[in-house]
């Protein structure tokens, strides 16, 4: 479970102070104010290897998914 799976089920309660604090933490997101203890949770990356060459597996093609919002 990464970050997004957190803040997906956060979202999914129906919490008045919890959506509160969401809509604050959105709303620093949205104007770049996110402070750097934050950051991690929102700037998430998977990080996969696809073998270039059956044969020699030390050919390795690195791909990077983002989860960040």
């Amino acid at each position: 479970m990464d970050s997004l799976d957190i803040f997906i089920r956060l979202v999914n309660r129906s919490c008045n102070r919890l959506n509160k604090a969401i809509r604050v933490v959105l709303r620093k997101f949205y104007n770049g104010q996110v402070d750097n203890c934050m950051k991690p949770y929102f700037t998430n990356t998977y990080l996969f290897c696809l073998h270039k060459d059956e044969k020699d597996p030390t050919k390795l093609h690195p791909i990077s998914i983002p989860t960040a919002m």
